[in-house]
């Protein structure tokens, strides 16, 4: 079984199950990037909440905005809602397909909706991109006042000069259900899937400007379709350009520089287990596959746009369709540094590598952050240090890196400075500071669950599971703080019971770092203001249950 996101929606359809519903939020739209979630009306603070004003991550409630969205489904300014939907054994794995109305040959198409993001010109708002249902629900408590809290957007295509389709149409998407796969996942630089895994699509990577606001890289297929409503009129919410890949810390001779990056999204069959990253590691522990070995890629730390996520490419790049030399300058992918920075530290400026792994018997993989083992029962596949960029710089993501912290194939040590890797210190105020002290460092688990138990989920904004599903751990909501530029965008679920990482010391070394949360109020749909947000972490019974 799988559990994913009906972004727009109330109730689950196509016969899945509703495991929990409630709003949208992410941070205000002027303030700096973080990630849009789906959480639980509760909102609920965690076991240490109080509430006091901390100011550390803030969750606003969300509105859709008009121009590329299909405002029919999504009223200009009304409260946008979401619904968790888990997909029944045997049904096989879903999946997004970007920039198409329709799910590949033998694919079932579940609904065809629009891409939605925050606004290319905006500081803050969710940097992620989600597929909206076409038949939108309203929330709870939804006004049609204008909050101007966090704000969505759909989303154009934007010509940059090479491999250009589509300019000012409104992007579609369609989410997808392959039978007799346990998980799709993106061969980032690919136009075929390798390892005899089954290519679902390929395309284009596709962003932000680099000039303009953080987004997310999405693997964008060539049709580069509008959605139902679409227009070619010039709407300019969230926009997506191709993608080039810039020399320095990468891999130039898979690679070569101001080359268009083309993606793969591959599907894993039911037999075989999950694949994850390692993130600094070449190789993969012992008694798991290594698919390949490649290097950790993303937008440059000084940078306010492209995408914040962290990619793992391919040693073996292939050229996508329309790619030139020329420099077009759109979105742009770089290479990775690990920096120092006090503590902690290793591998200073050399370029960092990653492996794809694929762990035999194991149904799914997932992160406890701020553990060094996995609790539960499930196994340790590794630990490490949670990284990301200098909280001063522009956004990227919070990663689990390997403790080795391993050059890829071709990496030297000179200072390239693109894509920047920092130690993470947890910051008080909204945190549960007594397991986790103020300016220690923060460490990471990457755990596996058995093929004979179900989907693990997070649980925003609630400290228990619906019924009949099992919490396996009631923490809190971790990202970066409102006001800083830098850090990573992506909001974590912290384990309750926090374990000091190596080399880890109470100095104050500002790297990357991490706040607490709190709910905030904007005029609709509102609770809970300045309680600090809980999450819990949830498993779905499986097939031996």
């Amino acid at each position: 079984m799988v559990t994913y996101v009906q972004w727009g929606r109330q109730h689950c359809t196509n016969g899945h199950e509703l495991e929990y519903n409630g709003l949208v939020m992410g941070p205000h739209y002027s303030q700096r990037r973080s990630e849009s979630v789906c959480v639980d009306y509760a909102r609920q603070g965690h076991a240490k909440s109080d509430a006091g004003n901390q100011d550390g991550g803030l969750l606003y409630t969300t509105e859709m905005q008009g121009g590329s969205a299909d405002e029919a489904a999504y009223p200009h300014d009304l409260e946008v809602g979401c619904a968790v939907c888990s997909a029944p054994l045997g049904e096989g794995s879903v999946y997004p397909r970007w920039g198409s109305q329709e799910c590949p040959s033998g694919v079932t198409t579940l609904y065809s909706g629009f891409m939605s993001s925050s606004h290319y010109g905006h500081n803050g708002g969710g940097a992620n991109t989600l597929c909206m249902h076409p038949q939108g629900q309203l929330p709870q408590g939804a006004s049609s006042a204008d909050q101007n809290g966090n704000l969505l957007y759909g989303m154009e295509y934007q010509n940059s000069g090479a491999a250009d389709a589509s300019h000012d149409v409104d992007a579609a998407c369609a989410m997808c259900q392959r039978q007799g796969t346990q998980q799709t996942y993106v061969q980032w630089g690919r136009q075929s899937c390798t390892n005899g895994h089954t290519t679902e699509y390929n395309g284009l990577v596709m962003g932000t400007h680099y000039t303009q606001q953080r987004s997310e890289h999405v693997c964008i297929d060539y049709a580069r379709q509008g959605h139902e409503k679409s227009d070619s009129g010039n709407q300019d919410g969230g926009l997506l350009y191709t993608t080039e890949m810039q020399g320095g810390s990468i891999d130039e001779r898979a690679y070569p520089h101001d080359l268009e990056v083309g993606c793969a999204v591959c599907s894993v069959p039911e037999s075989q287990g999950s694949v994850y990253p390692r993130w600094g590691n070449r190789e993969c522990p012992s008694g798991v596959t290594t698919l390949y070995s490649g290097f950790m890629s993303s937008s440059h730390y000084n940078h306010p746009g492209g995408g914040y996520n962290t990619l793992c490419m391919h040693p073996d790049g292939q050229a996508p369709a329309g790619a030139s030399t020329g420099n077009e300058n759109g979105n742009l992918l770089y290479g990775m540094e690990y920096q120092n920075s006090g503590a902690a530290d290793a591998s200073h400026d050399v370029d960092a590598g990653c492996a794809m792994c694929l762990r035999p018997g194991a149904r799914q993989t997932y992160v406890q952050w701020g553990r060094q083992e996995c609790t539960n029962g499930h196994t340790t596949e590794y630990n490490g240090l949670v990284m990301g960029t200098h909280y001063s710089q522009h956004k990227s993501e919070h990663v689990c890196v390997d403790y080795a912290r391993m050059g890829h194939a071709a990496s030297n040590a000179g200072n390239q400075d693109g894509g920047l890797l920092y130690t993470t210190e947890m910051q008080g105020g909204s945190a549960d500071e007594a397991a986790y002290p103020h300016d220690l460092e923060v460490g990471c688990a990457v755990c596996s669950v058995p093929e004979s138990q179900g989907s693990v989920y997070p649980r925003w904004g609630n400290q228990e599971c619906p019924s009949g599903v099992t919490t396996l751990y009631s923490g809190f909501m971790s990202g970066s703080h409102y006001s800083h530029r830098g850090s990573g965008a992506n909001t974590l679920c912290m384990h309750p019971q926090g374990q000091t990482p190596q080399g880890a010391s109470a100095g104050n070394q500002n790297g990357n770092l991490l706040y607490g949360m709190e709910y905030q109020n904007t005029g609709g749909a509102d609770a809970s203001h300045d309680v600090d947000a809980a999450c819990a972490m949830c498993q779905r019974p499986g097939p031996s249950s």
